[in-house]
């Protein structure tokens, strides 16, 4: 329950810490993302150590590891402490999150097993929803330190409970662990993840092009590595089969969009329209519900209804209300917002469930331990892309309506540099002591000049997303026709 919400009540804390810390934008990008990346790179890793040194003693491991985290966060003195904390956080989330499902079937049995994981779904939905609002309300009236004390709560529990009921398990006959696989992916996913933070703080340079081939070397590096290794760590013979292949593909681009535009929308909430970090929680909440309450009917959905059609309506309609943000202002009203987020929510728990059950059907049964790491590990890297990606592409297009902005309104190229000098120390929380003699009436104009400028980036980068999201549909139409029974 505590992993499941870690990133979007995280995320809601970031413009406190990062105006508290004076961090600029690489920092607040490495905040965000690093926890993420950790998980993309190490839950393939996580699920067979498990299997090889036993399934309770790691999932103890991983939650011991949150509870350090959880702890280091709210005593870090710096940024870079908190960066540190936040490996330390998504490497133990990888842990648990690769172990958690195997540990409730081993322990349940195969009758019990499908009532547990329900349950199991539906405590991970109900924290993704709450934790957030109870995050928020500690981080506003106590301090930004005290919005990790509920999840500290909930590991210490989970560490308990894991301690005393759970019963040690291994793998009679695991695969050997493909530490040059796992060591290529986390590399290549840094690479490109680091390449994109870079691109968004320093643009394109030497440094940024570096980081990205390097990258991009390590992914393909460790797909020639998995073609020739008699125990991959990612089975690429899955991707045969073009309904798997598309099933990954596509939930790899539906969480790069939905989990970019998190961390976007909380700076917006906060930073652009002055809410506070409660009132920006309870305006996101229906984003964490609206896939929890559609959940149950697109299950009895996909028994009668082709996946095909199913996940083709749920991509349009997310590449309709993603685009739908470009309505977004300064002033947009909660009734806008909420009514933006809440069909975008419902069309995301549409294409899910039946592209998971899509995913499985296709797969050989005695690979699905294969196929759901598959799954796990392309929904991780979308993720971690995603924010990546996302928060670059507002801050460019932000500097960018903002230069304009600025140029017609007849100021020189000197000037414009010293404006966007102003905004970035403001959001830093640094203005006081980088401009103090700067006129109040002029800041105020310079930053809301800016506010209008990032409101429009965020459009402006979502109608991107609608595009990825819209091609994703093609994509399912088209490439899963006569394969409309697979589940």
């Amino acid at each position: 329950m505590a992993t499941n919400a870690d990133n979007p009540s995280f995320d809601l804390t970031i413009p406190t810490i990062t105006h508290e810390f004076g961090a600029g934008f690489f920092a607040t990008q490495l905040m965000s993302n690093v926890a993420q990346l950790m998980v993309a790179a190490f839950v393939l890793a996580a699920g067979s150590f498990g299997d090889l040194f036993g399934r309770k003693k790691w999932l103890l491991l991983g939650t011991i590891g949150l509870l350090v985290g959880y702890v280091l966060q709210s005593l870090a003195l710096n940024v870079t402490m908190i960066i540190a904390a936040r490996i330390l956080v998504g490497f133990s989330t990888a842990v648990t999150t690769a172990l958690t499902l195997a540990v409730v079937t081993q322990a349940f049995g195969a009758k019990e097993g499908a009532k547990a994981i329900g349950i199991f779904a539906g405590a991970g939905s109900f924290s993704a929803a709450a934790m957030p609002i109870i995050s928020q309300y500690f981080n506003q009236s106590f301090g930004w330190r005290f919005s990790f004390v509920v999840p500290l709560l909930l590991s210490g529990a989970g560490l308990l409970m894991a301690w005393k009921y759970l019963v040690e398990s291994k793998d009679p006959n695991p695969r050997k662990l493909d530490k040059v696989g796992i060591l290529l992916n986390a590399f290549g996913l840094t690479g490109i993840v680091y390449g994109f933070i870079l691109m968004g703080s320093s643009g394109w340079g030497l440094n940024t092009k570096l980081w990205l081939l390097f990258g991009a070397i390590g992914i393909a590096a460790f797909i020639w590595w998995e073609k020739k290794t008699p125990d991959p760590a990612l089975k690429l013979s899955l991707f045969k089969s073009p309904a798997f292949a598309i099933a990954v593909g596509v939930g790899l681009i539906m969480n790069l969009v939905d989990f970019g535009m998190h961390p976007i929308l909380s700076m917006f909430l906060q930073s652009v329209q002055g809410r506070t970090p409660l009132a920006a929680s309870f305006l996101l909440l229906p984003w964490a519900l609206g896939a929890a309450v559609i959940a149950p009917f697109a299950g009895r959905w996909a028994t009668r209804i082709p996946a095909r059609k199913l996940m083709t309506i749920g991509f349009i309609l997310s590449a309709i209300f993603s685009f739908a943000t470009v309505l977004f202002t300064v002033d947009a009203t909660a009734l806008l917002i909420i009514g933006v987020l809440t069909p975008y929510a419902l069309a995301y728990g549409l294409i899910n469930i039946p592209r998971t059950a899509l995913l499985m059907a296709s797969a050989p049964e005695n690979e699905s331990g294969a196929a759901s790491g598959a799954n796990s590990m392309g929904i991780e890297t979308g993720t971690a892309l995603g924010i990546a990606v996302f928060n670059t592409l507002v801050a460019r297009n932000a500097i960018k309506n903002y230069s304009s902005l600025l140029k017609d309104a007849g100021a020189s190229a000197a000037q414009i540099d010293k404006a966007i000098e102003v905004v970035k120390s403001a959001v830093e929380g640094a203005v006081g002591t980088r401009f103090a003699s700067l006129d109040s009436n002029l800041l105020s104009q310079l930053l809301d000049g800016f506010k209008e400028s990032y409101t429009l980036a965020i459009g402006q980068s979502f109608t991107i997303g609608a595009l990825l999201l819209a091609i994703c549909a093609g994509v399912v139409w088209f490439g899963l026709r006569g394969k409309e029974n697979q589940v």
